[in-house]
Parts: C-alpha cells; sequence; structure tokens
C-alpha cells in the first residue's frame, strides 16, 4: 500500500514520463552504447527530478503504464522506459544516419550539381 506522499510522486513520475521525458536533449543521450544503458540514464534522471521517488516506485509506475508484469530484471524496466517514450533506436546511431544523408545530399550531390555548372 502507498502513502499519499508516494501516490503523488507515482503521478509526478507518470506525467514527467508521458510528457518530459520524451523531449529531454542531454549529451549525455548521444553517448549511450545499448538501448539499456539508455534505459538507465533516462530512469535515474526520472528518479533525480523528483524528491523522494525511488527505483520501487518508478517501477510502480512503469509496470502500471505497460500492463506488464512479466518485468523483473533493472534491465526489463530500462527498455520498457525507452519504449515509452517513443526510443526505437540510439541517437547517437539516427544522429550518425542523419549525418551521411546530410553529406549525401549536400556534400556529395551539391558538389557534383555545382561542379557541372562551374
Amino acid at each position: 500500500m502507498l502513502t499519499k506522499n508516494e501516490i503523488e510522486i507515482c503521478n509526478n513520475l507518470f506525467k514527467y514520463i508521458n510528457y518530459e521525458l520524451r523531449d529531454c536533449i542531454d549529451h549525455e543521450i548521444f553517448i549511450k552504447s545499448t538501448l539499456q544503458d539508455l534505459g538507465r540514464f533516462y530512469f535515474d534522471k526520472s528518479i533525480s527530478s523528483f524528491d523522494g521517488a525511488n527505483d520501487r516506485l518508478l517501477k510502480s509506475v512503469i509496470k502500471s503504464i505497460t500492463r506488464n508484469d512479466d518485468l523483473k530484471s533493472d534491465e526489463d524496466y530500462y527498455l520498457s522506459l525507452c519504449k515509452l517514450i517513443g526510443v526505437k533506436i540510439l541517437p547517437k546511431d539516427t544522429f550518425l544516419a542523419a549525418q551521411q544523408e546530410y553529406n549525401k545530399i549536400f556534400v556529395q550531390m551539391y558538389n557534383t550539381v555545382s561542379g557541372v555548372g562551374g
């Protein structure tokens, strides 16, 4: 049974996950090498955002949102948190793919086109 204060913390964590965490931009998200590492970063960030928040309360919120009672290990919670905020690919991989596309379009193609006229 949760206390009134714990319920308030859970409500705040719920709102944070659903409305703020997905917009989190931090340089650290680009250095995480696995989704589990990224999920742990988001997990720790969520807990540190509210006084009194802890692993048990956040896990309870994640389990409630996902309606998944099969979450057992910390890694299960980390991956579930990534899924909840819509992260399917590591930001560093997305950044590298976008950088390659940019280079392909604006460096290689533009130089080819500009070289034709000049």
